[in-house]
């Protein structure tokens, strides 16, 4: 079995509840049926796998895969926890969900609160697993803005609100305090270009919609989007879009060069 939660297979709830560990008390010894989801929301969880040593801490998830031998060998005195049991697939694909990742909830998370009520209620399958799947898309959200797309969206944000100003990549790199190499790499594994490539397709789009809404100068509209000059301007232009922006200017307004 992979390490991961198949989310293109819909799983199945089947129930949920706060836990709280009582002084001295351990986790379960059990076999469990089901999969597991835990999140942690203060104090420390130890338990074993089949033997392999888990601890679990605030602001972590974990998802326990049914048929492994659960068994604490020492106190989780402190530990409070959510948990949801569900039948999960763990199958390889694109959109899925490690068993393991950050989990910032507060206990007051409305999921929580909405899941109570509708075993409470005695609400439908369909219901519950609604909301069992929004704190699924939470966890998958939350994965995806790892450190490396928050060093991208760093540098995205810096630019969108500093578009005149040009930066080096050394600036960039200095920024976000990592090397020139690790920063390229990250950024290619993010968006797929460079950070130069990515950050010019930025400026472009936005000196486009300043061509379309606007009736500033050519080398005013390069200025405020980071070009320098209206040569290097002219030259980023044509070469992504096959036509200078006075042409693409005139087009897009429906007159006549």
């Amino acid at each position: 079995m992979t390490d991961k939660l198949n989310l293109d297979i819909l799983p199945s709830y089947c129930y949920s509840a706060f836990k709280i560990f009582a002084e001295g008390e351990k986790h379960v010894i059990r076999y469990c049926e089901e999969d597991v989801l835990i999140i942690m929301l203060s104090g420390t969880l130890y338990f074993t796998e089949d033997k392999i040593p888990v601890t679990l801490t605030k602001g972590q998830y974990y998802i326990q895969k049914h048929g492994l031998f659960q068994e604490g060998v020492i106190p989780s005195s402190d530990a409070r926890y959510y948990f949801v049991h569900f039948h999960g697939n763990f199958t390889e694909c694109i959109n899925s969900l490690p068993l393991r990742g950050e989990a910032y909830f507060s206990e007051a998370f409305e999921g929580f609160e909405r899941l109570d009520f509708l075993q409470v209620i005695k609400a439908s399958a369909v219901e519950k697993n609604a909301e069992f799947y929004r704190i699924l898309s939470k966890l998958k959200t939350e994965g995806d803005s790892g450190q490396n797309k928050k060093i991208v969206l760093q540098i995205i944000t810096l630019i969108t609100e500093n578009l005149q100003k040009s930066y080096s990549l050394e600036d960039l790199a200095s920024y976000c305090g990592y090397s020139k190499n690790y920063l390229i790499r990250v950024f290619k594994q993010e968006t797929g270009q460079t950070p130069f490539t990515y950050i010019t397709g930025l400026r472009l789009h936005h000196a486009k919609t300043l061509l379309t809404d606007s009736d500033l100068l050519i080398g005013e509209i390069g200025e405020r989007c980071g070009f320098g000059s209206y040569i290097n301007f002219y030259k980023a232009f044509a070469g992504q879009f096959g036509e200078a922006p006075e042409t693409w200017r005139r087009r897009m307004r429906g007159l006549k060069n």
